[in-house]
């Protein structure tokens, strides 16, 4: 499996979970911590996407 493979899962697991949190009003969990994972996850998740598609799918154009 490839890293960039591994680190869509994990931040979309996190994502997941910790959205649930977020929407479980019976949850004791405090609220605030969720409020604060899932932007940066998603802020995360987007630059290391943009990271990929400009490093590994760009045409290279130094050769």
């Amino acid at each position: 499996m490839k890293s960039f493979e591994i680190f869509q899962i994990q931040f979309g697991l996190l994502i997941f979970i910790y959205g649930r949190l977020m929407l479980k009003p019976d949850c004791r969990y405090p609220k605030l911590v969720s409020f604060f994972f899932v932007p940066q996850n998603v802020f995360m998740l987007v630059l290391f996407g943009d990271f990929y598609r400009r490093t590994y799918l760009s045409k290279r154009k130094n050769y």
